[in-house]
């Protein structure tokens, strides 16, 4: 992990914070040759701290949000586990002085990651995203075996919504927007758009319903969590802190709706597909079992459907409200910043054939 890392730009409500006295408890407990020096190296609700040793950065402090559960840690601790012995990089867990690789400190749950060296970048076509999204490929075919290690505990937090809950969660978000009082019209306008994007895509989804592959996915594969070596060689694939049950296809959609949402263009940019072709062909190439046609005929409807979890966040974070720190002014600032992803989403689902020629040809 790189301490070129920041901490977020804004602090997410439900975020740990940093403090020595947090630092020290959880060493104490791993007995770790911890120096004292640290760097929040970001992961957005959870807290992740490098620690340095005498001979530089040796460990990595996670943080859960008060949300996650010691059992769905445990989960991703033998995914990893499951993962690591499939050949694939993930982070080693570290276990502390008393054989546990989960403790609970100040009411968290708390685990420490061998530190790897590497670095995140933007992911250049053929550079790194060809790379990765073989990656990610071989990642699926090997979460496909886990089926071992059963159904995992919910995510304290999500970043995806199911193709027949779209709807609902858009309907509910837009009844969110219109119930602030000094609503702008822009807010507005983008509200009902984002309720037209769910209804464009709902009965085009639900012809291609049956093809979808459920199993363990990722569920947050993108630039921040995959680090490169000086070598531009993957080092490691981090955070699986949102692993869970859904379509393949649909964790596959998450990262290139990123790629697309990377533009800052709210049209669909034909080229850009055309572009990243072969990339995503190596994901074909890479993921065991094969894509069906189906599931290559129904991705660039999933991507559409991408940018809908703010929906749901949206909805969640009006019912926690103020005091869990989710204020008006952060709902607002959310739902600004995917403006233009709900704007090239809904052309998308209007007109998927070109994009599924791509993806399909």
């Amino acid at each position: 992990m790189s301490l070129e890392g920041e901490a977020p730009a804004v602090q997410f409500p439900l975020r740990a914070v940093a403090s020595p006295e947090l630092i020290d408890k959880v060493a104490g407990l791993y007995e770790l040759d911890w120096t004292g020096e640290s760097a929040d190296v970001g992961g957005g609700i959870n807290l992740n701290l490098a620690l340095s040793c005498p001979d530089g950065p040796a460990y990595v402090m996670r943080v859960y949000a008060p949300s996650v559960s010691a059992k769905r840690v445990r989960f991703i601790q033998a995914l990893r586990s499951h993962l690591r012995d499939s050949g694939l990089p993930f982070t080693e867990t570290l276990l502390t002085k008393h054989g546990q690789g989960v403790v609970e400190v100040d009411g968290r749950v708390v685990e420490v990651d061998r530190y790897v060296a590497g670095t995140t970048m933007t992911w250049d076509p053929s550079r790194q995203l060809r790379p990765a999204l073989a990656m990610l490929g071989r990642i699926h075919g090997a979460m496909a075996g886990a089926t071992r290690l059963g159904e995992p505990p919910a995510p304290g937090w999500r970043n995806h919504v199911e193709s027949d809950e779209a709807l609902g969660w858009a309907r509910r978000a837009a009844a969110v927007v219109r119930d602030w009082e000094d609503a702008t019209e822009a807010e507005l306008a983008l509200a009902r758009d984002i309720v037209r994007l769910a209804e464009f895509l709902r009965p085009r989804e639900a012809e291609l319903a049956g093809a979808a592959r459920r199993q363990l996915v990722h569920s947050d594969f993108w630039e921040h969590n995959v680090l490169f070596d000086s070598d531009g060689n993957i080092a490691a694939v981090l955070d699986l802190d949102l692993c869970g049950s859904r379509p393949r296809v649909d964790d596959l959609a998450y990262t290139l709706s990123g790629t697309a949402s990377a533009l800052r263009s709210p049209k669909v940019d034909h080229g850009h597909w055309e572009a990243i072709r072969p990339d995503v062909e190596a994901y074909f190439d890479a993921v065991e079992p094969p894509l069906s046609l189906e599931e290559r005929w129904s991705l660039p409807l999933a991507v559409a459907r991408v940018v809908l979890f703010m929906a749901r966040n949206l909805v969640v974070q009006d019912e926690l409200g103020d005091a869990a720190g989710f204020s008006r002014d952060y709902q607002r600032r959310d739902l600004a910043e995917i403006g233009d992803c709900v704007a090239w989403s809904l052309a998308l689902a209007q007109d998927p054939g070109p994009v599924q020629a791509v993806f399909t040809g």
